[in-house]
């Protein structure tokens, strides 16, 4: 009889951990970079509206020795490249050997939610892009960088 129960917390456990899926109601999905701070922007349904957020992806991740993992506020690795292939997350992140990257992936899916059009993980809500729409549909000249750097989107 104590199978079954274990059985069933394992599965609401894995259920908590994976709770993302942005992707089914997000789309122009992509990564921002300013400075060593990577972005999620993407614009998602809100209704029968979309709206355009910007998430701090150090935010929902950290590496431990260069792989990425989920963490609530993260330790802001010093990657030096990420791209996103559909919702994977690839980055070269440094590892205990000095100077030496590792190329590392993780669904960024399986994390971070649509919560409302605004793009979320653990508690942490992306930023909004802008009020005046662009090509993209996904704001206009917003900084990103506290010291005034500007990044059109």
């Amino acid at each position: 009889m104590k199978v079954p129960h274990f059985v069933l917390a394992g599965a609401f456990a894995s259920y908590a951990i994976a709770d993302g899926g942005y992707a089914k109601d997000c789309q122009d999905m992509t990564i921002v970079q300013s400075d060593e701070i990577f972005s999620l922007k993407a614009s998602c349904k809100v209704g029968n509206k979309s709206q355009c957020s910007v998430l701090d992806l150090w935010n929902c991740y950290e590496t431990d020795d260069g792989i990425l993992k989920p963490k609530d506020k993260g330790n802001q690795p010093r990657c030096k490249s990420c791209d996103l292939s559909g919702t994977m997350l690839e980055c070269d992140c440094p590892s205990s050997h000095r100077g030496h990257y590792v190329k590392s992936s993780i669904d960024t899916n399986d994390l971070i939610v649509n919560d409302q059009g605004v793009l979320k993980c653990f508690n942490k809500s992306a930023d909004n892009c802008a009020q005046k729409p662009s090509k993209s549909g996904c704001g206009n000249n917003r900084s990103l960088n506290p010291l005034g750097y500007i990044l059109p989107f």
